[in-house]
């Protein structure tokens, strides 16, 4: 039974191995990709409550405090639940669009440059929305 039991921890050991050296290098990942991320982390909240609103049938917030101005110099919300998030230095515009379908809003997002938009909010198919 200890062999059985030290064969399966090296086994383990050897997974944890081969998937740490899988992962991306954090340093190979574009500092303006990191920023784009971070930017869509950082309105979470602000979407999670324009979807409930929006679901609820209630008027949206136009008027949200920046969580995070170090990352987003201008914050934009419009009444249909857009929001645009703006970084200067790393020139970097992201835009949030509400979309019903199925009875939910869920959210697509556009932006520019293109290659630095979240690509987990690029334009869902609405064949997998639930």
């Amino acid at each position: 039974m200890g062999t059985r039991l030290t064969m399966m921890i090296i086994g383990i050991a050897m997974l944890i191995g081969l998937l740490l050296l899988s992962l991306p290098d954090v340093e190979d990942i574009p500092e303006e990709k990191m920023t784009s991320l971070s930017m869509a982390m950082c309105i979470a909240d602000i979407k999670i409550d324009i979807r409930k609103r929006l679901d609820q049938g209630l008027a949206v917030i136009t008027e949200y405090q920046n969580q995070c101005p170090q990352l987003i110099d201008r914050l934009k919300v419009s009444r249909s639940g857009n929001i645009e998030a703006f970084n200067e230095e790393k020139k970097i515009h992201l835009l949030f669009t509400p979309i019903k379908r199925n009875g939910t809003f869920q959210w697509t997002c556009t932006g520019t440059p293109a290659e630095f938009v979240p690509r987990a909010c690029q334009n869902p198919n609405p064949q997998q929305a639930k």
